[in-house]
């Protein structure tokens, strides 16, 4: 009863040799599309493990490694209902049985993310987890989309050390503000080089492009924690 209509905001976390890809898929007769957990080791084959989120619940976001061990996700629930979009933890033990869940983050704490926020898969740094968020902000021209970003405790990630209260990217260029949808700019995750202290952010473009933007991961961090 799964049919992968449209394959769109993927989340991508290597855990040791292996890559979990959590991907949002369109359901028949049943609410709105869930989330469905698979992993890859070379991304040549692909192996589905099961359903890991009830509908609505997009934006699903895994921990690279266990904590305490557990595992740990963040989702965003009410995914494509209209209503604000938050940020919630939960765990699990196995992958796949996932409980635990408590809310970590709602919208409206920066001009940037008053309608909507949602997460990207977190990255280890020392002062914390760093997660990367979208936030949506909707003035008398229409929604637009921003880039911060969340540092969590590295032992305790129900536990917010900082964040940033402005954002990091905005949509400015044209392939940012035209394009299937004007003024966007989408995380859907990122890659941090600790030697080179440099920050790789992959985003989509007025969901029209993919965008490569560069930047120091430690001034990022030190972001979060000065700004909270």
């Amino acid at each position: 009863d799964i049919v992968n209509l449209n394959v769109i905001d993927n989340r991508v976390t290597p855990i040791g040799d292996t890559y979990y890809i959590l991907t949002p898929v369109s359901t028949m007769k049943y609410d709105s599309s869930v989330t469905i957990l698979g992993k890859t080791r070379d991304f040549k084959r692909y192996e589905l493990m099961d359903i890991v989120a009830l509908p609505r619940i997009g934006g699903v976001s895994l921990f690279p490694g266990k904590i305490g061990g557990r595992y740990y996700r963040l989702d965003r629930p009410g995914a494509g209902t209209g209503c604000y979009g938050t940020i919630w933890l939960g765990s699990s033990p196995d992958l796949i049985h996932w409980g635990r869940f408590r809310p970590l983050l709602a919208p409206g704490y920066a001009k940037w993310n008053g309608s909507k926020i949602g997460p990207t898969p977190p990255i280890r740094t020392p002062k914390g987890w760093l997660t990367l968020v979208h936030g949506v902000r909707t003035p008398c021209d229409g929604t637009h989309y921003y880039i911060g970003a969340v540092l969590f405790d590295l032992k305790n990630p129900a536990k917010i050390l900082g964040k940033t209260s402005s954002y990091l990217l905005a949509p400015e260029t044209d392939y940012e503000t035209r394009g299937n949808v004007d003024n966007v700019v989408f995380p859907c995750g990122a890659i941090a080089d600790l030697k080179k202290d440099e920050l790789r952010l992959y985003y989509g473009a007025a969901d029209t492009r993919i965008g490569l933007a560069t930047g120091c991961l430690s001034e990022v961090v030190d972001a979060c924690l000065r700004e909270l």
